[in-house]
């Protein structure tokens, strides 16, 4: 845990965030030498959001079309009827 001062951490605050949320590291913020406040990563940690959904797809392997018929023959292979769902009135 790295230990700053009240001082430091007002001037530096936007890099200490950014330390926190990117290598989860852990201040101690200390006023004349005793530690009054702790500042870390939230314990759950939040998921992607929508707006950094299509660059976490872009790397995704999607399957082909030869997938989707390939299991369209197993589909029938197996005798299994397709039919929609019945939607309640």
């Amino acid at each position: 845990m790295t230990r700053v001062s009240t001082a430091e951490l007002s001037e530096r605050l936007p890099d200490i965030l950014i330390r926190v949320v990117e290598r989860a590291e852990r201040f101690v913020v200390e006023r004349d030498g005793v530690a009054v406040a702790v500042i870390q990563p939230p314990a759950v940690q939040p998921g992607p959001t929508l707006h950094q959904l299509p660059a976490l797809l872009a790397d995704v392997d999607w399957p082909d079309t030869d997938f989707f018929n390939e299991l369209e023959v197993v589909r029938a292979e197996m005798n299994v009827p397709v039919e929609p769902p019945q939607w309640p009135s």
